[in-house]
């Protein structure tokens, strides 16, 4: 009985506390604005959901052509 109560803590998720990561950095220059990047337009939808039966939103990327 003592071998099974370990084995439940471990199932339960006690022992996803040692497999976590440490917190990671963001890469350098993450948060500048690169003009060499192409940018589109993001827009809002809502469309009829059969499956959940409530209008859902959903937000659409469209590309800009810069050809």
């Amino acid at each position: 009985m003592k071998k099974v109560i370990p084995l439940i803590s471990l199932s339960l998720g006690f022992g996803d506390v040692f497999l976590q990561d440490f917190e990671k950095q963001p890469p350098e220059g993450f948060d500048i604005v690169r003009p060499d990047i192409s940018k589109g337009k993001i827009d809002t939808i809502s469309y009829p959901s059969k499956t959940v039966g409530v209008t859902r939103k959903a937000l659409i990327y469209t590309p800009i052509n810069t050809l």
